[in-house]
């Protein structure tokens, strides 16, 4: 089996006749109807998508003219006037002790420059480099201090990462044999873009992903699994209610041919 390499095209990898099919499929799926309208600055005609959020400007230039042009922003105005009335204020670098202007803001700056900070610190040891709670009591106070702030902070269900107590968090039952399964009944294809798992194997090196329809990791049963490449599959988690709507209706397909 040849090895995958980088920046190689579809058509290097499959050959012209596959690469067009695997292409075509994909855009069927993907493509959603389109529409053209004027962009709201400079009135010309773009094409969007039709859907929920919708483009109004061709570009991010004609956006922020617009915004600037044709909304409130007197106040954002006066802030920026302001800003650039005030004089600098001329400081010394402590490192190369040359003279240089900063903005009010950050009078109390030491360096001109990233450089010079990195230069002025390099080398310098910590305070408590080699100091332990045993040997000063400045390292002791300090520690005791985080114990007595953190305890039970971050434990439990006052983990930011808490899961309910869960462990594994798609169940017992999702595992290999389960996931061959989908695969076998799935004759070993992604289920929207049709790539095999032996071309899977090629291009990303892994078996075929296998994807919960409706999102909910412990409902892993086959009528709510299907097998997907991993390109489809990282599509699959933007526009949720989309792909839902059309792996559920596939899924429905197939079992209701299977029964019938």
């Amino acid at each position: 089996m040849a090895s995958y390499k980088k920046n190689r095209t579809h058509i290097e990898i499959f050959g012209l006749e596959r690469a067009q099919e695997i292409n075509t499929k994909i855009s069927k799926t993907l493509s959603k109807p389109r529409e053209t309208i004027q962009c709201l600055f400079c009135a010309e005609d773009i094409i969007v998508k039709v859907c929920g959020r919708r483009k109004k400007f061709c570009d991010h230039t004609c956006a922020l003219k617009y915004r600037w042009k044709f909304t409130d922003t007197s106040i954002t105005k006066k802030k920026i006037g302001q800003a650039n009335s005030k004089p600098k204020v001329i400081r010394v670098c402590l490192a190369c002790q040359k003279t240089y202007e900063t903005y009010p803001c950050r009078e109390e700056s030491k360096f001109c420059s990233q450089e010079c900070c990195g230069k002025f610190y390099a080398g310098r040891e910590a305070w408590n480099d080699g100091l332990t709670k045993e040997t000063d009591e400045r390292v002791k106070q300090y520690a005791e201090t985080l114990s007595i702030v953190n305890k039970g902070h971050w434990t439990g269900s006052k983990n930011p990462c808490w899961t309910g107590g869960l462990t594994l968090p798609y169940g017992p039952e999702f595992n290999a044999d389960l996931k061959d399964s989908v695969r076998h009944r799935d004759s070993y294809e992604c289920q929207i873009c049709s790539m095999s798992e032996e071309e899977h194997l090629i291009v990303w090196g892994t078996e075929l992903n296998v994807h919960h329809i409706d999102y909910e990791k412990l409902h892993n049963i086959m009528s709510n699994l299907i097998s997907l490449c991993k390109q489809c599959h990282t599509r699959t988690n933007h526009n949720r209610d989309y792909w839902r709507e059309l792996l559920t209706n596939r899924m429905v397909t197939y079992y209701s041919t299977k029964i019938g």
